[in-house]
Order: structure tokens, then C-alpha cells, then sequence
């Protein structure tokens, strides 16, 4: 199902970015006019984002927040080592990894 949704959406964001193309050129906006405006509503300032950073620092010591581990410890992942290194050392040169 995945690969019938690829196509669709890239052709809506075509369409999209033709019309934020005539939208931009019909406001008389400069490119970087645009860009700025852009900037101002979807980036953070680095001084936001450490503000931000260290409120939820300061909620995860206090228990309020938990803390996300996006990946397991190494000590409790389990895989043959020699196997995998065995692997990769008789791949051809530019093969795929999967």
C-alpha cells in the first residue's frame, strides 16, 4: 500500500509547491522576503530551543517528564559478532546493505 501512496503524494506536493509559487509571486514578495517569512513561522531561534531543551532537562529530573530512549542499552542486544563482521568483509565493493 505504501507504494500506491508514494506517487499520489508526490503529485499533490508538486501541486502544492506550483501554487506556493504563484501564491509568493502574486504578493510581490522577493524570494528572500519569502524565505524570512518562512523562517519566522516554522524555525526556532537557538536560544528557544536550549530554553526548551533544558525545561524538559529540568522536567525528567524532577519526575515529571519521563526520558526517551530511542535505542535499547548495548548490553542487552544480542548478535553474532563474528558473523556479522564475517558478512560485511566478503560484501563486493559498492553492494547494497540491507
Amino acid at each position: 500500500m505504501l507504494r500506491e501512496s508514494t506517487p499520489r503524494k508526490n503529485k499533490i506536493q508538486d501541486e502544492w509547491s506550483k501554487r506556493d509559487c504563484d501564491a509568493m509571486l502574486a504578493t510581490w514578495q522577493s524570494f528572500t522576503q519569502k524565505s524570512k517569512q518562512r523562517k519566522s513561522l516554522h524555525y526556532e531561534s537557538s536560544t528557544d530551543a536550549s530554553t526548551r531543551a533544558q525545561k524538559c532537562k529540568n522536567e525528567e529530573a524532577l519526575g515529571k517528564r519521563k526520558h526517551k530512549n530511542h535505542s535499547p542499552p548495548t548490553s542487552s542486544v544480542l548478535f553474532d559478532k563474528e558473523s556479522l563482521l564475517q558478512e560485511v568483509r566478503n560484501m563486493k565493493d559498492g553492494g547494497k546493505v540491507s
